[in-house]
């Protein structure tokens, strides 16, 4: 993600990198049906957070100019990569406000974990994938901005 936006130029702060890591695994795991990170995703107060990530960041407001310390895996696979590139051309100039407003929207699996269980609370990988697979349905299989359900 950060290789993308330096590519383009575009300066993302912690809150948005960590949306956008959220929504490229969203995708990943509605479209091929895998996900993209190991982590599991929490449903905080600012919505859905990566525990490691967000550590990593801190809170600070600045944009994030240098890469991320995170365990060796695997290289991203084609299918994966172009999942990125396609959410960071549909999301990445989108604002924190905006990306937490789809986030955070009524419906989604942050929304569903957080009225069930709370804050901390794990989002379950199969509620992140149907979300983001009937949102591919709709999109024709394709990374599309989601609309508030």
């Amino acid at each position: 993600i950060l290789a993308l936006a330096s590519q383009r130029q575009v300066a993302l702060v912690p809150a948005q990198l960590i949306k956008l890591v959220y929504v490229c695994h969203g995708w990943a795991l509605g479209l091929l049906h895998r996900p993209l990170i190991v982590e599991d995703v929490e449903a905080r107060r600012d919505g859905p957070a990566i525990r490691r990530l967000h550590d990593a960041l801190g809170e600070q407001n600045l944009p994030v100019t240098q890469p991320i310390d995170a365990p060796a895996g695997a290289p991203f696979t084609t299918e994966e990569a172009d999942v990125m590139q396609q959410v960071f051309e549909v999301y990445g100039a989108f604002t924190p406000v905006r990306l937490s407003t789809l986030t955070l929207t009524r419906g989604t699996p942050w929304d569903i974990t957080w009225r069930r269980h709370g804050d901390g609370a794990v989002i379950p990988k199969d509620l992140i994938e149907a979300h983001f697979a009937g949102l591919a349905r709709r999109s024709g299989n394709r990374v599309a901005a989601s609309a508030p359900e």
